[in-house]
């Protein structure tokens, strides 16, 4: 791996919706970073209004846009760019109002974000002409990658991923690259993201789902390196209240079990509370992400080596 920032998507606004006091003051206190939406930006204001200390990264909304009817989509965009004006000093970064599925009119609103005085970050999709991403990779020194999170099988995003960054790589440039939607290990391991995010801390609490890192036997330690047990803790999901998951405890062996109640144990989470809060697993699945971030920027290696693979447990 060798990413430097993990954003945590709608971090800030649902754990305030949750009332998860303890996860806000992480937030707070700059351990987790959030990615949050413009079109939840009433939200939004609130929260840096109440929290002057938090930074985010403000993406656009237009994934939500391409699903619900906007009846002046020139005024969300002229909307949008107010709100960065007013609002810069508190983004890492923030995103184009790309139009998914017509990268022309994309590159359009990139421009006009640029003449009314903000330098979005472009976003190259999944599908789109390469010389998109060559334009961007050329022209910007920080570009996204999106429109992966559709059921595209993994060949087709390594062989994305190996393009894009080997044309980073022969042009020499230092492009930075933010992977939208970007939190599967196997990504993670392969690629120099500068940065990520993803919705997955969120979503599998719902579904009831914890991450809980594997141990390794020969360090004594938990490894926050390799693709984690995604465990259910949940005997029904809340996400899907018809749908029944085996919880852990009789999912795994008894030596497993130990070890995952232990890991539960160290970052404080209560595995009773976990069967039916799920401000408990949203805290654990946070609590990840967090050890991971740490332990990620011990390990970032000085360049790509796409032939690294992660520990087999």
């Amino acid at each position: 791996m060798s990413f430097n920032r993990i954003y945590l998507a709608r971090f800030l606004t649902a754990s305030k919706r949750q009332h998860t006091d303890e996860l806000i003051e992480m937030g707070r206190q700059g351990k987790i970073l959030a990615l949050e939406s413009f079109f939840a930006h009433t939200e939004v204001t609130q929260i840096l209004e109440e929290l002057p200390e938090v930074k985010i990264f403000l993406d656009s909304g237009s994934f939500t846009l391409e699903n619900v009817q906007v009846k002046d989509t020139q005024k969300y965009l002229d909307d949008y760019i107010d709100y960065i004006l007013k609002w810069n000093h508190r983004l890492y970064a923030y995103a184009n109002l790309d139009a998914i599925g017509d990268v022309e009119a994309g590159w359009v609103n990139q421009k006009y974000m640029e003449s009314r005085g903000v330098r979005p970050v472009p976003v190259y999709h999944y599908g789109e002409d390469f010389k998109w991403a060559e334009r961007y990779v050329n022209e910007y020194e920080y570009i996204g990658v999106g429109g992966i999170a559709r059921g595209i099988p993994v060949r087709s995003l390594r062989n994305l991923f190996d393009r894009v960054f080997d044309y980073i790589e022969q042009k020499n440039l230092g492009t930075r690259v933010h992977g939208f939607g970007v939190t599967g290990f196997q990504f993670m391991v392969r690629y120099p993201f500068y940065s990520v995010d993803s919705t997955t801390w969120l979503k599998q609490a719902g579904f009831g789902r914890i991450m809980v890192p594997k141990f390794d036997v020969r360090t004594k330690k938990y490894n926050f390196m390799c693709t984690p047990y995604v465990v259910s803790a949940s005997d029904v999901s809340l996400a899907k209240t018809d749908t029944v998951h085996s919880h852990y405890s009789i999912t795994y062996p008894a030596v497993i079990v130990e070890r995952i109640e232990e890991y539960f144990r160290t970052i404080g989470v209560d595995s009773e509370k976990l069967k039916t809060e799920q401000a408990e697993r949203l805290k654990a699945n946070t609590l990840f992400y967090a050890r991971l971030q740490d332990e990620e920027l011990m390990h970032i290696p000085p360049k790509l080596n796409k032939n690294i693979q992660p520990p087999v447990f």
